[in-house]
């Protein structure tokens, strides 16, 4: 074990019968507890597993601590052995074979040189010695640059425009996973022009599999690597990049409009203090005559020119966005579908389909929902159901935009304005702006997924065609 696994003298006398188990088809020692608490498996070559039955089957070993000590008679008694014991043990055994000054590491040392030689990975070997650091692997193994074995070869990065002997020939497709993060674009772009395959991975269900509770990136990436290798990466839907350049215009074009909001209100504090009130009617010609028409002090006069310079300048800054997203939204087919229902404009439709990409991820409306995050967030126990506020994990301009569109649908659909107000009576105004939010989400995806217009979700429903549902049509 000590020669064959790499095992320390402490870890080898602490060896219990039934830490030894089948995994993937090969006999290993799990959750092995190393040095500085360290947790590994490690799996046992076939001559090694050999030997140690001999010696369970000989010792009568059933349970428990499997190296015990020998009585002079041949009788095993104890429930252990020392370290001390291992140290004489391969120190007797070393002096009968001509061998001196061998100690029970020098024994992991050499595994470690021998799986090193016949072609083993420097990480296998640290995960095999069960070194938190791979500094210490290659102290062990003595590395040095060996410039006959040309490592950098074994690989070829090809990028457009490179010439290469093989480019005739099919090249195997290269691929890198990352764990969701931001401000990591470039790193895209440049994966994209070394022509390597992406998948970017749910951050949070990634840290569901995460059992420590230390956190470095070196196990960040073994924790994305184990994943991979059992198949069970939570790769997310990630949009090209002419969705995630038009979702800058949407973006772009919602902090222009809201500059102007914040500039108004400043304006109106200002018009407050000199005892003019006249709330909406102070942007009419009347109203801004009368706000730089009174006299301010130095400072406060400076102040009001370059807050009305800034809101005369950001005003056709917006009519051009508006229209930019006017004509891309007259492009998208499945854009012109939403906006045939009624308080749902341009901006609102580019930005559902922008951000929701293809219908068939979802399977139901129930699904869209959570993914806008219009759902509450839910502690629930046993009996005990606890229901909070909308989980808000989606998209929030996209959530924005639905709130500002179902309350233009209230205004204009008889159905929609008493279901709002009914919700209302119950639970207040904000709840039933979000509800009336989440209902509108849930009919912008059938009429996305179907490919219908307003007219035609109205007169079939969602469901229509399933049998299962009985208002459908059949």
């Amino acid at each position: 074990m000590l020669f064959g696994c790499g095992f320390r003298r402490s870890e080898l006398v602490g060896l219990e019968l039934d830490e030894i188990q089948m995994r993937q088809g090969h006999w290993a020692v799990v959750d092995l507890i190393g040095k500085g608490g360290h947790i590994r498996t490690v799996r046992i070559p076939e001559w090694v597993k050999s030997a140690l039955d001999q010696w369970t089957v000989a010792a009568g070993v059933r349970e428990g601590r499997i190296f015990r000590a020998v009585a002079r008679a041949g009788k095993v008694w104890g429930k252990g052995i020392s370290q001390n014991v291992v140290w004489y043990v391969v120190k007797t055994c070393c002096e009968r074979a001509g061998l001196e000054h061998i100690a029970p590491h020098d024994l992991r040392r050499t595994c470690a040189k021998l799986c090193h030689t016949s072609g083993g990975e420097l990480e296998q070997i640290q995960f095999l010695l069960g070194h938190a650091s791979v500094q210490t692997t290659e102290r062990y193994l003595g590395c040095k640059q060996n410039l006959g074995h040309l490592v950098n070869d074994l690989f070829d990065l090809r990028t457009a425009g490179w010439p290469h002997e093989n480019d005739g020939e099919s090249t195997p497709v290269k691929s890198s996973d990352l764990e969701a993060s931001g401000h990591a674009r470039w790193f895209e772009r440049l994966l994209s022009e070394l022509q390597f395959e992406l998948w970017i991975g749910d951050a949070a269900e990634i840290r569901t599999k995460r059992v420590r509770k230390q956190k470095t990136d070196r196990q960040d990436a073994q924790l994305i690597l184990r994943l991979l290798l059992e198949d069970c990466f939570p790769r997310i839907w990630v949009p090209n990049w002419e969705n995630r350049d038009l979702r800058q215009l949407l973006w772009h074009r919602h902090r222009m409009v809201q500059a102007p909001t914040r500039i108004m209100n400043q304006l109106q504090a200002v018009a407050l203090n000199e005892g003019l009130r006249c709330k909406k009617r102070l942007w009419r010609d009347t109203g801004r005559e009368q706000l730089e028409a009174f006299p301010l002090a130095p400072w406060a006069s400076r102040r009001r020119r370059d807050l009305l310079e800034l809101l005369d300048r950001l005003s056709p800054t917006i009519t051009e966005l508006t229209q930019t997203i006017e004509q891309e939204a007259e492009k998208c087919p499945e854009a012109q579908r939403l906006r045939t229902h009624p308080g749902v404009g341009s901006l609102t439709a580019l930005a559902f389909v922008l951000i929701i990409g293809s219908a068939e991820r979802f399977q139901c409306g129930k699904q869209i929902a959570s993914y806008l995050g219009l759902v509450p967030s839910e502690e629930s126990s046993g009996d005990r159901r606890r229901l909070g506020h909308i989980s808000k994990q989606g998209n929030a301009l996209l959530r924005f935009l639905l709130v500002e569109a179902a309350q233009v649908t209230v205004r204009s659909l008889p159905e929609w304005r008493s279901k709002y107000f009914h919700l209302a009576l119950r639970r207040g105004r904000k709840i039933a702006k979000v509800a009336m939010a989440r209902r509108l989400a849930i009919q912008l995806f059938w009429m996305m997924r179907k490919g219908w217009d307003y007219e035609q979700v109205k007169r079939f429903g969602p469901h229509a065609g399933q049998p299962e549902h009985r208002r459908g049509v059949q």
